[in-house]
């Protein structure tokens, strides 16, 4: 007497050979009623199908359940039959894809008008035993083209998600609205609820500002010549900001050098007086020389710098007066809408 475990195993294959069959003959045969319950496929989409269908049963044979799942997967992406939708509940629930399971074989009791009361009835045993192990989401949102995102897939509103038991992050967006993010707790055969309302992007008035200001750009996307001579007219008082202060700089350091020339010309007649004296005292006069030559090398120090600080003056003095003749001509230029030609590049021209 074959095992309840060998007895499942047939009952399934018997089905989906004869879901096959059926699926065959039938080809996209109408309900009772006259009206088809699922949409119309093409021919050689329906022959895909099979022949997926047709390796999914080898698979399942074989005992290759994924192999059989993702045949039947693609089987049912391309001709969506019900039946396919039984057959995957059922593999997903032997792979332990719980959510997957749930969803095809609530599916498939949606959308197959014609099941015997019998299959109705051993589907929802076991649909009620794989709720206890899943939980679901349920996000609502007002928000005009809102869509969520849980566990990598994208789902509109209103549309109760299957999840595993456990912590999940949901991010929640719209087009020209703020993304929310919200992070909720799914319990087994709990739902959990969750209501989002998006607010409308308000443009910043600041970076709006700071955009208009900005060098070479107008609200229509061309050249601005104010924001030009705004940026031109920073430029130009950082240099001249520079300008001053390196002279001011250098005309300091320049009295400091002239202090200490004066005091080390005084260090030296100083020397020559002590040399001229009878008795000269030697400790005194040595003494003396080592001031006066430290007074030199100090003069010496504060001429080169205030020399360099007096030049860098000058160099950044120059740079201001040429940009600012520049700017003035580019912006008068662009007031009396003159357009200077472009300079032509020779790379790669004929």
């Amino acid at each position: 007497m074959p095992s309840p475990i060998r007895r499942l195993r047939l009952s399934i294959i018997v089905i989906l050979f004869g879901s096959f069959v059926l699926w065959s003959s039938t080809g996209a045969a109408a309900p009772a009623g006259g009206k088809s319950a699922k949409p119309s496929v093409d021919k050689q989409a329906r022959k895909e199908a099979k022949a997926l269908y047709q390796r999914g049963i080898a698979a399942y044979e074989k005992g290759n359940l994924k192999a059989a799942y993702e045949a039947f997967s693609e089987a049912y992406e391309r001709s969506p039959e019900p039946i396919v939708l039984y057959n995957l509940g059922a593999i997903a629930a032997d792979l332990d894809k719980y959510p997957e399971a749930v969803e095809a074989l609530t599916g498939y009791l949606e959308s197959e008008p014609n099941v015997d009361s019998q299959r109705v009835a051993a589907v929802r045993l076991r649909l009620e035993r794989l709720n206890r192990k899943v939980g679901r989401l349920w996000v609502k949102s007002s928000t005009k083209d809102a869509k969520f995102e849980v566990a990598g897939a994208s789902y509109p509103p209103d549309h109760k998600v299957v999840l595993l038991p456990g912590t999940y992050d949901v991010v929640v967006s719209a087009p020209d609205h703020r993304t929310e993010r919200r992070t909720v707790v799914v319990n087994a055969e709990g739902t959990a609820r969750l209501v989002v309302e998006l607010s409308v992007l308000e443009p910043d008035a600041e970076d709006e500002a700071a955009s208009a200001l900005r060098p070479g750009r107008a609200a229509g996307g061309g050249q601005d010549p104010m924001a030009d001579s705004a940026a031109g007219s920073r430029r130009a008082g950082r240099l001249r900001g520079a300008a001053i202060g390196t002279a001011v700089a250098g005309g300091l350091v320049g009295a400091a050098a002239i202090g200490t020339g004066v005091v080390s010309l005084q260090a030296g007649r100083e020397v020559e007086q002590e040399l001229g004296a009878l008795p000269s005292d030697p400790q005194s006069v040595r003494s003396s020389r080592d001031r006066a030559r430290a007074l030199g090398i100090t003069t010496d120090v504060l001429i080169v710098s205030a020399s360099a600080l007096v030049v860098s003056s000058i160099v950044v003095g120059v740079i201001y007066l040429r940009g600012r003749n520049k700017s003035r001509s580019s912006a008068l230029a662009r007031a009396l809408g003159i357009s200077w030609p472009a300079q032509r590049s020779w790379v790669g021209s004929r």
